[in-house]
């Protein structure tokens, strides 16, 4: 749990945390970016983002993370990037916060 935290993007290491299966970076107002590397966490079940108002991009190659069955994201279209989220099969739960700060 990651959640609260003040910098604006997150390690590069993450891809070496083979066996995370929960990340939680929510109410971390000051990240921009969530780096390529949590698309290499292949065993990743949960992914939330919520609180994240500064979030500009998500990354490109989300795709890869065909195991990934709950996502959370506040509602900011120009975060998705082309058809990377229609490409997550096992997603079965998609929740999409509304924020004030947009």
């Amino acid at each position: 749990d990651l959640s609260d935290l003040t910098c604006e993007t997150l390690p590069h290491f993450i891809d070496k945390l083979k066996h995370l299966r929960y990340f939680n970076i929510m109410n971390s107002p000051n990240i921009k970016r969530v780096l390529y590397s949590i698309c290499k966490v292949q065993h990743l079940q949960v992914l939330k983002l919520y609180g994240c108002t500064k979030l500009e991009v998500l990354p490109k190659g989300l795709r890869k993370l065909i195991g990934l069955p709950q996502l959370g994201l506040i509602k900011k279209q120009s975060i998705f990037p082309n058809n990377e989220i229609v490409n997550l099969s096992s997603l079965a739960l998609l929740s999409i916060q509304s924020s004030q700060n947009l």
